[in-house]
């Protein structure tokens, strides 16, 4: 009986002394982070939709989590007000999807062109001025946007096949994202459904099935409801955290190996090619309905858009662009324009610095600048 006492406070014991250590060692990241005692966004969302109808920013690739033998969204819920981040200073950050789940608002359904793309197309976390849709409002052309944060190839070609016909456009332009399209596309390549659009000839008609659509949605919405966990995670033991940014430490220490390793490293040839005909089957698309195609490629990281080192990354670029010309695709490579007008000490003019050596998209002021490039490159082919 009392051996087992003893064993009892001894395990009770180093609980208590592990516990303190997770604690404080959150504490230490959340206070390099400028997060120390900041509301979670749980409870952020949870304050800002008391009084209103609220949906979180769920993306179409959270949902690998409930996956769905029966459709695979390319949108999120339709006709729903959006928090879509908190900006820098805290505020909340809407927009309004519109019936088709995207952010637009919809009073004509002739447009200049289409943009398809990830989070950089979708204009993640700047106010709705800044946004791509009314950037292009001022320089004179409407736009219908079909950018979605999170997805890949696969999602993006979808998000033509299911929606693109209902609007009269002249152009398709891909916002396409070189550091993660590759990656998502070995991501969604495993899901049956999504593999099928390969096939010229299939379609899940999303159109008629919103009601679904949105069933999985809410569904995803309460499985991620656990009280206990955000309340540990807002009084300073988030697990999670704590092992990213373990992780990072170990990255870190390995960083003066990180160009070496880049400079060596090139996207899986399989999946360049598989991305490649994705590409081609959108070009293909456009040429039987009569219109034009722009591939337009984001910036790269600072640190490799300016180390002089020949990457991997910057390799299978400019094989891409070999392909595309070949192809007679139209391009614009966004990473060409900064890199002639701007330094690494000036970077954070166009993009948003969060720290490691991470960018998290555009400033409103890379924004405008995205938009204005993109304007020219689009109106100078419209008009050949």
């Amino acid at each position: 009986m009392h051996k087992l006492l003893y064993f009892t406070k001894i395990i009770i014991i180093n609980i208590f002394l592990f516990y303190i250590l997770l604690f404080l060692m959150e504490i230490y990241f959340q206070s390099k982070n400028n997060n120390l005692f900041k509301i979670t966004p749980y409870y952020n969302f949870k304050q800002i939709s008391e009084n209103q109808e609220l949906m979180p920013m769920i993306r179409p690739a959270h949902l690998k989590d409930i996956h769905s033998n029966k459709i695979v969204p390319v949108s999120i819920v339709s006709n729903k007000k959006t928090l879509l981040c908190m900006n820098s200073n805290d505020e909340p950050i809407y927009f309004q999807s519109d019936k088709y789940g995207f952010d637009n608002i919809i009073s004509n359904k002739k447009v200049d062109f289409i943009l398809i793309g990830d989070s950089f197309a979708a204009g993640y976390c700047v106010s709705e001025e800044y946004r791509f849709n009314n950037q292009f409002k001022k320089m004179g052309m409407n736009i219908i946007n079909f950018g979605m944060s999170g997805n890949g190839p696969l999602l993006i070609y979808a998000s033509v096949i299911e929606f693109a016909d209902l609007y009269d456009f002249k152009t398709i332009v891909w916002l396409f994202t070189p550091e993660n399209d590759y990656a998502d596309f070995e991501r969604e390549i495993q899901n049956p459904i999504l593999k099928k659009y390969l096939n010229d000839d299939f379609k899940q008609n999303l159109i008629s099935k919103d009601k679904e659509k949105e069933q999985l949605y809410l569904d995803y919405f309460k499985s991620k409801n656990r009280p206990f966990k955000e309340f540990l995670r807002q009084y300073h033991l988030d697990l999670k955290l704590i092992r990213k940014k373990i992780k990072n430490i170990r990255h870190e220490h390995n960083k003066d190996n990180f160009f070496d390793i880049l400079s060596k490293t090139s996207n899986n040839p399989d999946t360049i090619n598989s991305v490649n005909n994705i590409i081609k089957n959108l070009k293909n698309y456009t040429d039987r309905n009569n219109k034009n195609f722009l591939v337009v490629y984001n910036v790269l990281n600072p640190e490799i858009l300016f180390n002089k080192e020949e990457s991997g990354l910057k390799k299978d670029i400019e094989k891409n662009k070999s392909f595309l010309a070949k192809e007679g695709i139209n391009f614009l490579d966004f990473s060409d324009y900064i890199y002639k007008n701007y330094k690494r000490s000036n970077i954070d003019l166009i993009m948003k610095y969060r720290g490691e050596n991470f960018w998290d998209h555009y400033t409103e002021e890379g924004y405008r600048l995205l938009s204005e490039q993109i304007s020219i490159k689009v109106k100078n082919i419209q008009n050949k």
